[in-house]
């Protein structure tokens, strides 16, 4: 049985877990992971597969510091007394960076202009350089470069302020009421496996990320686990499908 994840690095984890009854998997679950090595669902795939999801918030806005903006305010208000002069990074089209960034742009009323990348870490040095103005960075690739100034952190994306940059506002706080955009990680199996054995595997994997040890290996890192159900990962899905296609068919967005 494979379980795919979605939003994560390059990896082929198999865990094996002995059979007892005909309730249970009976054969090695894979874990397969689509990008790169080394980031939050790398880390959260090792970690499951290791001990044995489904969500995860929070991720930043962040200018380079020559661009001398403080505020979400004063990028706003440079976006709108240049239209199109901005522009913003993502880590591709259709990623969760760049949706976040197109949320903002539409709720914020601004023109400015998608700058898609192969990934994160080249949106990220093409704003600590200065070449994009801005970038909705996941909080765990850029809170280094926050700490140290060589970022400007404007606003999380999520409701709450994050423990990592408790002095970064919430953008929705910072000047764009309503705005909220998480990325998150989750696992997801074919529907032709048996109900008992999902809900088997979710019970398992919900007491591992409910563990003291989940939180304290991944919040400092800027991830923060939220077991659910399989019915409430469900509606997650299906919540954000509604969302982005709205967000997409505003934005134009196609599939390349």
């Amino acid at each position: 049985m494979k379980i795919s994840a979605w939003a994560g690095p390059l990896l082929a984890a198999a865990l094996c877990i002995r059979p007892v009854s005909a309730q249970e998997p009976s054969k090695p679950i894979h874990i397969l992971v689509g990008f790169t090595p080394g980031g939050g669902p790398d880390i959260t795939a090792r970690y499951i597969a290791q001990r044995l999801g489904e969500t995860w918030k929070k991720y930043v806005l962040v200018v380079s510091p020559s661009l001398g903006i403080k505020s979400v305010k004063e990028l706003i208000a440079q976006a709108r007394a240049k239209p199109g002069s901005l522009n913003f990074s993502s880590a591709g089209v259709g990623s969760g960076t760049h949706f976040a960034g197109e949320m903002f742009k539409a709720m914020a009323a601004v023109d400015v202009v998608h700058v898609p990348f192969k990934g994160i870490p080249e949106a990220l040095t093409e704003t600590l350089t200065g070449r994009v103005q801005f970038f909705m960075a996941p909080i765990a690739n850029a809170v280094g470069q926050v700490r140290e100034g060589k970022l400007t952190g404007l606003g999380v994306s999520s409701a709450d302020r994050d423990p990592l940059l408790p002095e970064v506002p919430t953008i929705a706080e910072a000047g764009v009421p309503g705005y909220e955009s998480i990325l998150w990680f989750g696992l997801l199996t074919s529907s032709a496996v048996p109900r008992p054995i999902v809900a088997k595997l979710n019970r398992e994997i919900v007491r591992i990320l409910s563990d003291p040890d989940a939180k304290q290996r991944w919040i400092p890192i800027g991830l923060q686990p939220q077991p659910t159900t399989p019915e409430g990962f469900d509606k997650l899905i299906r919540d954000d499908v509604a969302t982005f296609a709205k967000i997409a068919k505003g934005a134009n967005i196609k599939a390349e």
